[in-house]
């Protein structure tokens, strides 16, 4: 559980202070994409987290918790792709387009399509 609260205190503190700094108008154009792609990454990692807290939980319907298990997997994809992204842009100066981290990027749809899809839904 402090896990949990450890978790949902960082990324809330991150997105926080992103919002401050932006409506603060302290804005520095060479940090902007390094202080974009750790808040990107924060709340990718942020709801892989909590999909994954929804698939562990042994009471619920295993359609339920393979869909939250393909929607913490697709954030994690988006979440390793932005890392990826960030690494080849602001670390090694390399053009990140194309890369690994598209493959990445691609896998987040068809996972989380698939995992809304998994979810039951009342017959019409």
């Amino acid at each position: 559980m402090k896990v949990a609260h450890a978790v949902v205190t960082i990324a809330f503190l991150g997105v926080a202070g992103y919002v401050l700094w932006i409506l603060g108008g302290g804005r520095n154009a060479q940090a902007e994409p390094t202080i974009s792609s750790w808040i990107l990454i924060l709340l990718d990692l942020f709801f892989a987290f909590l999909a994954m807290r929804f698939f562990l939980q042994p009471n619920q319907d295993a359609r339920l918790r393979s869909g939250w298990l393909l929607i913490a997997m697709a954030n994690l994809s988006n979440a390793i792709a932005e890392i990826l992204w960030f690494i080849f842009e602001s670390i090694l100066h390399i053009d990140p387009f194309p890369s690994v981290a598209d493959l990445f990027y691609l896998l987040y749809y068809p996972l989380m399509l698939v995992g809304l899809l998994r979810f039951p839904f009342a017959p019409v």
